[in-house]
């Protein structure tokens, strides 16, 4: 190589690493994919046969026949290691496994998001769209039950135990499993997150926290939001830089801690908490404040978050052996290892 060719090369180098890369704003990214699926959806249902039926079978597309074409497959069977304090859901192989104080149950519900615990009931959504409860009772679960005709573009489980879901014509309902459903305020955007009547929207500009119909506070899409929670009055952002945290009742701006790669977390149910990994680490924060306390827990975290109760929470962490599932507590801000699956397929969210 020539002295000339040299000189080119490594002037080009010094662009490249001079110049930084444009922040993804993945919400706003997934917003977008939303909105192309509930499109293509109401296109197909328009030209097939009526009712549900139809509906689901425009839901499922190529990646579902491909799913079923290919199953994982593992090298030893997934084993519980130990029994939690608390019920908990979470997806093997794309079946929905159950635990308890009384043990284990792996059952053959198909799932792909397990959005949590409402009264002895795990609520999830499948790779078809439905959207299903599965009650359990003494550590066994029992018959799943379709909660929603239809297909379901998304669903949220919010802190007061009410559910919402999107349908695939991007009509919004509520509901709880007592009351029924009725239909709810449309979004003006893409929801992202909902709690009570605080919810926040995305469109191609950013995120907007709404009261209702009131615009509370607006998030420009340039901090390359990645992720969020919203909880009893908490909003946690996560951007390329750190978390923010924001008071959902009045937009204002409580915090915020800073990382190098980003993160993700979720608020506990009374919003007081943010259980986060960011930068190899497992933290609370208190979003009021931006208090961090380091939780002693297992490494090799794999972006699964969820609360079971006030004081305890899981995650799924991710090593050579496989994925597992762990259990940490706020008091002694120490976790422990529940389940393991050698094929690497347990996940809480798709």
């Amino acid at each position: 190589m020539s002295s000339i060719d040299i000189e080119i090369r490594t002037a080009l180098t010094g662009v490249r690493d001079a110049v930084e890369a444009p922040s993804l704003d993945r919400v706003a990214v997934q917003a977008r994919v939303r909105a192309e699926r509930r499109r293509r959806t109401t296109g197909r249902v328009a030209v097939a046969i009526g009712g549900v039926a139809a509906a689901a079978v425009a839901a499922v597309g190529l990646s579902v026949v491909l799913e079923d074409a290919a199953p994982p497959t593992t090298d030893a069977a997934a084993r519980p290691v130990a029994d939690p304090r608390h019920l908990v859901g979470f997806v093997v192989e794309d079946r929905l496994v159950v635990g308890g104080p009384d043990g284990f149950d792996t059952t053959e519900v198909p799932a792909r998001n397990v959005l949590g615990d409402l009264t002895d009931v795990i609520v999830l959504t499948d790779s078809t769209g439905a959207l299903v409860g599965v009650p359990v009772d003494g550590g066994r679960a029992g018959a799943a039950e379709r909660l929603l005709a239809g297909v379901v573009d998304q669903a949220w489980l919010d802190s007061s135990g009410v559910l919402r879901a999107q349908r695939a014509d991007g009509a919004l309902v509520r509901g709880t499993l007592r009351d029924g459903w009725e239909t709810d305020v449309s979004p003006t955007g893409d929801l992202y997150l909902v709690d009570g009547r605080t919810r926040v929207e995305s469109d191609e500009d950013g995120l907007s926290l709404l009261r209702e119909q009131e615009v509370l506070r607006r998030i420009p899409s340039g901090r390359g939001v990645i992720g969020g929670s919203l909880a009893s009055g908490s909003l946690a952002v996560e951007t390329q830089r750190g978390v923010r945290f924001y008071d959902a009742g009045t937009g204002r701006r409580t915090a915020a801690v800073a990382s190098t790669d980003g993160g993700v977390g979720r608020l506990s149910q009374d919003g007081s908490r943010y259980a986060r990994v960011a930068d190899g680490d497992l933290t609370l924060v208190d979003p009021r404040t931006g208090t961090v306390e380091l939780v002693d827990g297992p490494g090799g975290y794999d972006g699964g978050i969820a609360w079971t109760s006030p004081d305890t929470f899981v995650v799924v962490a991710r090593d050579p052996a496989g994925n597992s599932l762990w259990e940490c507590g706020t008091e002694r801000r120490t976790c422990r290892e529940l389940f393991r699956d050698p094929g690497g397929t347990l996940k809480l969210h798709s």
